[in-house]
């Protein structure tokens, strides 16, 4: 919190959903309100924005396991009427908290699986949630390509927003006017990356899909991540880079062959470019360009 603060920035949270303090039984609403009220009430840091778990579709239920999930039930289902425990216990220690239900980009698994995950869970927390989570990884390992990264944010955005919004206006009621969209985790390819997220293609990418999201509404566009570690990855010759491994970070953390700790890496300075587009109190306006190839972005600024 010392450096949220520092930075002028505000933190947003993930609550353990999957286990207990055990690690042998399933997430505890309480220990979250606990979480809540160290935090806002005897820290008084003030965070707002609380997830309840992460990628939760990834319990095992439709198959793929990576997510820890104890609860007996790991359906889209139980996760919802989970949320809303949650939910009553962290806002009874602070009535001002926003907190957010883990959902799956339209589109991509397990969207596509029965019962729909998305669907399921906003029947059931749509009432008392605030804000709607997804991640975005527009690529899978092995198949990347610097056109196709280049060319992603505009059409995976512009379809997945409208679904996302139907979705929360289906299932959220009265209070679907109050339920935002955070993209909470962003970068190029789903898992071990290569040597194209350290190139500049991946920092063209970044810049182009922080702006695309936040100009067709969505509240918030988190990167992972700031520091993570080399991957050995898709080095690809038709990748463009001089790199001969991946690392999700926008910060070096000098393992293997990296530069020094905290050598700044592409997409460190995209998001130095992306300062200068854009601050709070500013507005994104339409913005079109003859070149096929180059995406481009305005805002008016306050």
């Amino acid at each position: 919190m010392t450096g949220v603060r520092n930075a002028g920035a505000q933190a947003m949270i993930t609550v353990n959903y999957g286990t207990d303090t055990t690690g042998n039984g399933p997430g505890d609403p309480n220990e979250a309100a606990a979480w809540v009220d160290y935090s806002n009430n005897t820290k008084k840091y003030g965070v707002k924005f609380w997830e309840v778990g992460n990628e939760v579709y990834g319990n095992g239920f439709y198959g793929a396991q990576w997510e820890n999930d104890n609860h007996a039930d790991h359906s889209p289902t139980a996760y919802g009427q989970n949320v809303v425990k949650y939910a009553q216990a962290m806002k009874a220690k602070d009535p001002s908290i926003k907190i957010g239900a883990v959902l799956c980009s339209p589109g991509q698994w397990p969207d596509t699986q029965s019962p729909n995950w998305n669907a399921s869970v906003l029947a059931q927390c749509g009432g008392v949630i605030d804000f709607v989570i997804v991640h975005h990884y527009p690529q899978e390992p092995g198949s990347e390509s610097d056109a196709g990264l280049l060319g992603s944010p505009a059409p995976l955005v512009t379809a997945q927003v409208p679904k996302l919004q139907a979705l929360i206006n289906t299932y959220c009621g009265a209070n679907a006017a109050n339920v935002k969209i955070c993209v909470t985790e962003a970068n190029s390819v789903s898992s071990n990356p290569g040597k194209q997220s350290l190139s500049l293609v991946n920092g063209l990418f970044l810049a182009d899909d922080y702006a695309t999201w936040l100009e067709n509404g969505v509240a918030n566009v988190d990167w992972w991540d700031l520091h993570n570690g080399y991957t050995t990855g898709n080095n690809s010759s038709s990748l463009y880079g001089t790199y001969n491994y991946g690392d999700y970070s926008i910060l070096a953390t000098a393992q293997s062959q990296e530069p020094g700790t905290n050598f700044a890496f592409p997409t460190y300075h995209a998001f130095e470019m992306l300062t200068h587009l854009a601050r709070p109190g500013d507005r994104f306006v339409n913005a079109t360009s003859s070149l096929t190839l180059l995406g481009v972005h305005a805002t008016r600024q306050t």
